[in-house]
């Protein structure tokens, strides 16, 4: 696995979501780069930065 530039949860966290297909894994929002792709959670309460 890669480095993670993430702000609002831990990329082992989003990662399970992803895996898992989970829209709202239990988190206050989440924005940034894991494992190469960008990621934002689905109701995007944290600005994703390109």
């Amino acid at each position: 696995m890669t480095d993670a530039t993430l702000r609002g949860a831990q990329p082992s966290l989003v990662r399970d979501a992803l895996e898992r297909g989970d829209p709202l894994p239990g988190t206050s929002g989440f924005a940034g780069a894991v494992d190469g792709r960008l990621v934002r959670d689905v109701l995007g309460r944290v600005p994703l930065f390109v």
